[in-house]
């Protein structure tokens, strides 16, 4: 069976992805807070 590394790779960046969005929940809702972002960041 040949291994199909764009899976592999699809999973690497899926992996990075999820970590940044971890990473960065807490700078959105501060920037919410001190009304640095506003509704149209959200769409």
């Amino acid at each position: 069976m040949n291994r199909n590394y764009s899976i592999d790779t699809l999973r690497t960046v899926a992996t990075i992805l999820v970590i940044l969005l971890h990473v960065s929940g807490k700078y959105i809702i501060i920037g919410f807070e001190n009304s640095i972002l506003d509704e149209n960041f959200s769409i």
